[in-house]
């Protein structure tokens, strides 16, 4: 099965790598495609399609970053470059995508960029409209949160998604609606929680959303039918309390267990949710095996967690133990810089 890394580009990488997955093997590591700082990629599989953002500043003049859309070559694995389009938002970090379109959130511009997919080869084309966060900053820790910082965007179903802010301290319900996603709500968090990523429960009852600032795991549950998000509980990701580097969290397949990553302390926290209430118990904190574990993967059979730690420059194989949760260590394999960490299935 191939797996796709990206990472930025200023320590050796040049862009997507491709590896071959085997029974909790990572082997290969060829180049799949060049591009600047693509820190982030979605997979589109139905359509044979990668999108990445490439997280610049001011491209082309644009003021903001970029979409790449990328074919996959079903023999080889390697990435033909379709388009590329501006986001029109400076240093898109995140991208999903629907049948329709590719959602970018700008980090630094605290937008969401709406780029349509073309009917014709499944390219991208140019920005149709952004998705701009109005909130005020919060201004919890002054030098973060100084403005909006749009980190993420997902889908809770086909007609909600949220976004996680981590400049305004919130989560932005948008609804579907004849084709334009609109925003609906927010749920305000405490000032200078900063959060950053969500995890989706498969029934999308729940939202699970872990903060960088000071990295917390939030249980909200989801109301589909008014849209509003409500705390149940948080815990700490970190076993000193509350500390920065909050970075990915991540279900397993079953529903089991939750996965965060914390960068600061090199940790990765474990949690047993409660099939009834969706509510988390702490199994344990464990070693990320490596400096800054900013991404993390579990593979689709929920057997393996792969951690990229980006300071470290390399890739974790940990084997999930079935009945704990826990991680037990594997193979590590060094990349240069990994920021995301997706299998093609």
């Amino acid at each position: 099965m191939p797996v796709y890394v990206s990472g930025y580009t200023d320590k050796g990488g040049e862009g997507i790598y491709k590896y071959n997955w085997n029974n909790g093997k990572l082997s290969g590591g060829e180049l799949a495609a060049k591009a600047e700082a693509p820190s982030y990629f979605t997979i589109k599989q139905d359509s044979n399609t990668l999108y990445a953002v490439s997280e610049l500043e001011d491209y082309d003049g644009t003021g903001g970053g970029t979409v790449i859309a990328f074919k996959r070559n079903k023999e080889d694995g390697s990435l033909t470059q379709l388009d590329e389009e501006a986001t029109f938002g400076k240093a898109p970090c995140y991208a999903v995508a629907d049948k329709d379109n590719v959602y970018a959130a700008n980090y630094n511009s605290g937008s969401i960029s709406v780029i349509p997919i073309s009917e014709d080869d499944n390219g991208v084309e140019p920005l149709d409209y952004l998705l701009n966060h109005t909130a005020p900053a919060s201004g919890g820790i002054p030098d973060r949160q100084e403005a909006a910082h749009a980190h993420s965007f997902d889908f809770i179903d086909d007609t909600w998604s949220v976004s996680c802010d981590l400049g305004t301290d919130q989560a932005v319900v948008y609804q579907k609606s004849n084709g334009k996603v609109k925003e609906s709500g927010a749920f305000q968090f405490p000032n200078g929680t900063g959060p950053r990523h969500a995890a989706i429960s498969h029934d999308g009852k729940k939202v699970y959303v872990l903060s960088e600032l000071d990295s917390q795991v939030y249980v909200l549950d989801f109301d589909s039918e008014t849209g509003t998000l409500t705390e149940l509980e948080h815990h700490n990701a970190g076993p000193d309390g509350a500390v920065g580097g909050g970075a990915e969290i991540e279900l397993s397949p079953n529903g089991e267990f939750l996965y965060a990553s914390v960068r600061f302390i090199n940790m990765i926290a474990v949690y047993k949710v409660d099939k009834d209430t969706g509510k988390l118990t702490v199994v344990d904190y464990q070693p990320s095996g490596g400096d800054h574990p900013r991404h993390f993967k579990i593979d689709p059979s929920g057997q393996f967690l792969l951690v990229g730690n980006m300071n470290s420059d390399n890739i974790v194989i940990f084997k999930i133990n079935q009945e704990t949760g826990l991680l037990e260590d594997g193979e590590t394999i060094d990349h240069p810089q990994p920021t995301c960490i997706k299998f093609w299935t």
